[in-house]
């Protein structure tokens, strides 16, 4: 009878439970999971450098937080680290492999860019252990950093043909000709495996920024879309030059869809930032004509007679696919240091956080806009956790 009311001495510990009661092993290997459906795409188009590129940082991660351990007391002994570092490297361009990028004075190669990626990411995990109040996801501020100190050096602009998938070098000798309808012409006219290719997101940025070719004289959106753009199908399937983790629209909702089956990603939490930034974008001002002495803008320019819906969805269709917004909503916006963790407010915070990546698409820029947005919101997280009493708000509406 004295056994059992005894105290032991050393409990069994508690297992944490998170995210709709899943544990935090179950939540680390379903993130690495989706993760992994993301990066499948990245390696069919650009082949073996792309692991490289991911699998670089993820070394220099891992040595540099090894490094910081004997500065930080960081006792986490979880996998975090690598899912931050597997989204750094999501985020990076093939280029860091071996590619160059040209100065005003030289031209300098992007290998040190793998090192620079893996060294800042754990000098923010380590400020994040020691400030652990600090609501912040270390492979967001990270990405948001690379982007804007190292603007040129992530620009992608190599691709595989489609038919050298998987096993090209696409930054051996590339070819100059780019596929004049996707997956039709599967080889190189000129025997090459890859070719060079500006990305959508540079393409669309130039145009909302009012650059234009100087031969033509002009651009709009329809010229843009015709000769500017890559076919629909690169970009929403494969063989646009994106970053590695977004290379496929599909996978990044197929990987959406199974980090809904695993318990990670919330749909509703999904559909309601995407809807809310299409509707924004579709609403917000964008340029319809551009030349030397004078930018149009349009409000709704899909209601336009200048435009048509035809044209203006389609433009704003390349959009959300060119820009991360589909990686963010999808997989980004569901790490648990990204959304609050109640239902009702998570709800209001996606609707906030698409707003904001359609604002910041268009503004900010297409290339990373959607990630500091995502980074701005995760700064909101508390407010809507801790402070704002959504109950007691409209108790007190209704008794008004």
């Amino acid at each position: 009878m004295s056994t059992l009311f005894s105290k032991t001495t050393n409990p069994a510990p508690r297992l944490v439970r998170i995210h709709s009661g899943n544990s935090r092993s179950h939540l680390a290997r379903a993130q690495l999971e989706v993760l992994a459906i993301v990066m499948l795409g990245g390696l069919l188009s650009f082949g073996w450098r792309a692991v490289v590129v991911v699998v670089g940082v993820c070394v220099v991660t891992y040595l540099a937080r090894r490094l910081w351990a004997n500065v930080v007391d960081n006792r986490d002994t979880s996998m975090r680290w690598l899912v931050s570092a597997l989204i750094v490297g999501a985020c990076a361009p093939v280029e860091w492999a071996g590619g160059f990028v040209e100065s005003a004075s030289a031209t300098l190669t992007l290998w040190p860019m793998i090192a620079a990626a893996g060294i800042a990411l754990s000098c923010l995990q380590a400020l994040a252990a020691a400030v652990p109040r600090l609501p912040f996801e270390p492979a967001v501020v990270t990405v948001v950093l690379l982007h804007a100190l190292a603007s040129p050096s992530m620009n992608p602009t190599h691709v595989l043909w489609p038919g050298e998938m998987v096993r090209g070098d696409v930054l051996a000798t590339p070819s100059l000709s780019a596929p004049d309808r996707a997956w039709v012409q599967s080889s190189s006219p000129d025997g090459m495996g890859s070719f060079v290719t500006r990305g959508p997101a540079q393409a669309i940025q130039d145009f909302l920024q009012g650059r234009f070719d100087a031969q033509v004289g002009s651009s709009s959106i329809d010229s843009v879309i015709r000769d500017g753009l890559p076919p629909p199908e690169d970009v929403v399937v494969i063989g646009a030059a994106t970053p590695i983790g977004m290379a496929s629209g599909v996978l990044l909702l197929v990987a959406g869809l199974w980090g809904a089956y695993r318990g990670l990603v919330d749909l509703r939490s999904t559909l309601i930032s995407i809807i809310s930034c299409y509707l924004l974008i579709v609403v917000l001002p964008v340029p319809i004509f551009v030349d030397a002495s004078t930018t149009t803008y349009r409000w709704f320019a899909s209601a336009s007679s200048a435009v048509g819906w035809t044209i203006g969805l389609t433009f704003v269709h390349y959009l959300i696919f060119a820009s991360p917004a589909i990686f963010v909503t999808c997989v980004l916006a569901h790490l648990p240091a990204s959304r609050p963790v109640t239902r009702g407010r998570r709800y209001v915070w996606s609707g906030l956080l698409g707003f904001m990546i359609g604002v910041s698409t268009l503004w900010l820029s297409v290339s990373y806009g959607a990630i500091a947005a995502l980074m701005v919101a995760q700064l909101l997280t508390p407010l809507f956790d801790r402070v704002i009493d959504w109950r007691a708000w409209f108790s007190r509406s209704v008794d008004d």
